[in-house]
């Protein structure tokens, strides 16, 4: 009898040892977040993730996107323009009206303009991809827009209004690795979005990132 529960307290041991270092295995595995190329992966029901579209490398607080990677750590701001008055983060008119936001957390078609943007170092290219998005607000309200970037704004395009969820368009530049010092932690001049023109920049509404 006695070597018989010592035979079947060896095996429970066994089995717990057992159990414990296959709970330690998986415990130590990796998990590999899977991030998707495609901008309407990113984007569910006007929010826009952040983590998605910079590859894990951002989260957004009060101060702005936190960049994060192997080599760089610092900080991208985005400041704005409605009809020529300047705003941090949101616009309200004499009479406490919203009329324009910079948000990640988009809400087409409630009379709001919205904007924003994030960038991040490509890890295959090292290249810095500048993601923009905008309301069907911005579409209506603004209408054709404009990008400017670069060293003395020497770069611009078109935005083309790809609508990557219900109400929310979305472009992609590649940002000018001359305006771009220390590997991104020094910046200078920035990227703007709006009805600007080269001609004409007064009264218009628009965001940089900076």
């Amino acid at each position: 009898m006695h070597k018989k529960l010592v035979s079947a307290l060896a095996i429970i041991i066994i089995i717990v040892a057992i159990i414990l270092a296959i709970t330690y295995i998986f415990a130590e595995k990796p998990v590999s977040t899977q991030y998707s190329d495609n901008p309407s992966d990113w984007v569910k029901q006007g929010e826009i993730s952040v983590e998605q579209a910079t590859k894990g490398t951002s989260y957004i607080n009060e101060i702005g996107q936190q960049y994060n990677d192997a080599e760089t750590s610092t900080v991208f701001e985005l400041e704005g323009y409605y009809k020529g008055e300047y705003f941090n983060t949101e616009y309200a008119d004499s009479n406490g009206r919203t009329k324009m936001k910079l948000t990640n957390e988009m809400k087409p078609n409630d009379g709001v303009v919205e904007g924003f943007m994030t960038e991040r170092k490509d890890e295959k290219t090292g290249k810095w991809m500048v993601d923009i998005f905008v309301d069907e607000d911005w579409k209506k309200q603004v209408g054709e827009t404009n990008i400017y970037w670069g060293t003395m704004y020497k770069q611009n395009k078109q935005f083309v209004f790809d609508e990557v969820s219900s109400g929310v368009y979305h472009d992609q530049i590649i940002d000018d690795s001359d305006r771009l010092l220390e590997n991104a932690r020094i910046r200078t001049f920035g990227i703007i979005v709006g009805d600007v023109t080269r001609e004409e920049t007064e009264g218009k509404t628009l965001m940089k990132l900076v």
